[in-house]
């Protein structure tokens, strides 16, 4: 491929213009093209940003960033279940939780899609990436990276996709089975030590995906740059309110290691191997898109909530707070954005930002309260029940008080139930009376302020109880969004009935996220580059759903397949 010589520019500077020229593929002589399209894409979801933290915290990268395009005051998640396992593909699809295939933390596979067997019950964040790609091959809706193919002569555009959590790589990128040159880049962890890579056995981190090199120096290099130490828990496993979600050594921290470091360094690294090796081969097929999921801030939000504001006076308590993890991510974002300077692309990529949830602040917690240096609580929170078909392997059944006198008032119906900062239950029998009885029984939840029950099409859901004494603060919001929010994410493979909570309230860790809260739902969106115009902040509603539609209309591509977002004119912002 041709590139450009490198601007003159200092980096604010060049994200404000827009050039004429654009390196064109296949490596033949650069062509004049319209300075509103834009030839590759660039998603950053940043795992649990808040849209207050722009305000709170000095984040001078992503501050450029959306001053150098459009922002919107009334971006938001748009959907429940607000959490990662459902929106990187909702950001990816366009599609709501309730038409992607599926819509919860817990997947009920009515349509045996993942081969075992009709009805099972999966906890979807412990998913493969290939089950994804069956879920979605299931449901026969295109994402980003099949769209981004009308931009190859050949079809076959290159999109690599890369976070340290699996099910965000897997959720956002689509590799097909074969003759593919997509990537996917996901972190795993060898389940027992047992690999030497520097003399000590560890409990590794490795990448693990589709597609990803293993040569000398690539990304999956055996013992290479990108394993690295998941052992160490940095004082988090014993130390109150962390050791409900600790540390797993340095999947979501950068750590000490100078040769392999974590987080979101990880990721990003990744994401500059990949760039650099595309403009220095022989392949024609440079990336068209790529994705970089960085979650730092979601893991330190969860453990310390998201009201953490430790800076020291130590190395580690700076890289194990959230300040020091949402510097470590502008810190990444600002790298990506000189690479892309440095390879003559900037001006000719859209670079899109968002959130995959906010999050809300335990003031009232009603989980099982945690000891010291006993692993696993927070999944005894989040879970109480087992998976079941032919592949089930997951079975947790020692729930929070609160939990256990619920699954007593429901009797041995109850099949699962999941809980952060909304409860929703699956029954073993759905019938309309026994969703009601549950919903009748989820009303003695603590904090909860309204109950729901899914309705007989399966496609809706309709409102069993409000709380008379609900706070004059949150009803507004409830009354404008409640309803609208959990219909979202009915369908046959979600719960039979739910429970909103309250605000500052969560059943599972100190800081969590998945319910219709405004804390949860406000988050920052926003787009620079080609045919974008800067300075811009528009107060139009705007949700996850609304960036695949809006980013095709930009590169004027049509969509094959019905969308539930809608395209946003970024040129008439």
């Amino acid at each position: 491929m041709r590139r450009r010589t490198k601007l003159g520019v200092g980096l604010t500077t060049a994200l404000l213009t827009a050039l004429v020229l654009t390196p064109a593929i296949g490596g033949s002589p650069a062509a004049a093209v319209d300075p509103a399209t834009p030839s590759r894409v660039l998603l950053l979801v940043i795992d649990g940003m808040r849209a207050d933290y722009l305000d709170r915290y000095d984040l001078p990268n992503l501050e450029a960033l959306r001053a150098s395009g459009v922002g919107f005051s009334r971006s938001q998640v748009g959907y429940m279940s607000s959490i990662t396992v459902i929106s990187h593909n909702v950001i990816a699809s366009g599609q709501l939780p309730k038409h992607q295939g599926w819509s919860n933390e817990i997947f009920r596979d009515t349509e045996n899609a993942l081969g075992g067997g009709a009805g099972g019950l999966y906890v979807m964040s412990s998913a493969a990436c290939d089950d994804f790609r069956l879920l979605t091959t299931h449901e026969g809706y295109p994402k980003l990276a099949d769209y981004l193919d009308a931009l190859e002569t050949d079809g076959d555009a290159r999109f690599v996709s890369i976070a340290t959590k699996d099910r965000s790589a897997c959720g956002v990128g689509q590799p097909v089975a074969n003759g593919s040159n997509d990537m996917i880049v996901g972190m795993a962890r060898l389940s027992a030590p047992g690999v030497t890579c520097d003399g000590i056995l560890h409990r590794w981190r490795v990448p693990r995906g589709a597609n990803i090199p293993t040569g000398p120096g690539d990304i999956g290099e055996e013992c290479g740059r990108w394993y690295v130490n998941s052992t160490l828990d940095y004082g988090t496993l014993s130390t109150s309110p962390a050791w409900l979600y600790p540390l797993d050594g340095n999947r979501f921290v950068t750590g000490f290691d100078p040769v392999r470091k974590g987080g979101d360094v990880w990721s990003t690294d990744a994401a500059l191997k990949v760039m650099r090796d595309d403009f220095s081969d022989a392949d024609e097929d440079d990336w068209r898109g790529l994705f970089v999921g960085l979650a730092g801030p979601d893991k330190m939000a969860h453990m310390w909530g998201p009201d953490d504001d430790v800076t020291g006076p130590t190395a580690t308590d700076a890289m194990i707070h959230l300040p020091g993890a949402l510097a470590t991510v502008d810190e990444q974002v600002g790298r990506l954005l000189d690479e892309l300077e440095a390879e003559g692309i900037l001006d000719d990529t859209l670079i899109v930002v968002t959130a995959d949830h906010g999050m809300t602040e335990a003031e009232s917690f009603h989980g099982r309260p945690g000891v010291a240096n006993v692993t696993g609580q927070g999944d005894l929170n989040w879970y109480f029940g087992a998976e079941t078909g032919s592949r089930a392997d997951e079975s947790y059944v020692s729930p929070s008080p609160a939990i256990a006198a619920l699954g007593q008032r429901i009797g041995s119906n109850l099949a699962f139930s999941y809980q952060d900062t909304h409860v929703a239950v699956w029954l073993k029998s759905g019938t309309k009376a026994q969703r009601s009885a549950a919903a009748v029984a989820m009303r003695q939840l603590p904090d909860a302020i309204a109950t729901y029950r899914l309705n007989g099409a399966m496609d809706g859901y309709v409102r069993d109880w409000v709380s008379p004494t609900m706070a004059s603060s949150e009803r507004s919001w409830f009354n404008r969004n409640a309803q609208r929010l959990i219909n979202t994410m009915a369908s046959p493979n979600n719960a039979d009935a739910v429970a909103l909570l309250a605000n500052d309230v969560t059943y599972s860790v100190q800081g969590d996220h998945g319910g219709h809260q405004r804390d949860n739902q406000m988050i920052p969106i926003f787009f620079s580059g080609p045919g974008v115009p800067s300075g811009v902040t528009s107060d139009v509603p705007i949700g996850n759903v609304d960036i695949l539609p809006t980013i095709l209309e930009l590169l004027g591509v049509a969509p094959t397949a019905p969308l539930d977002g809608v395209a946003f004119d970024l040129r008439a912002a």
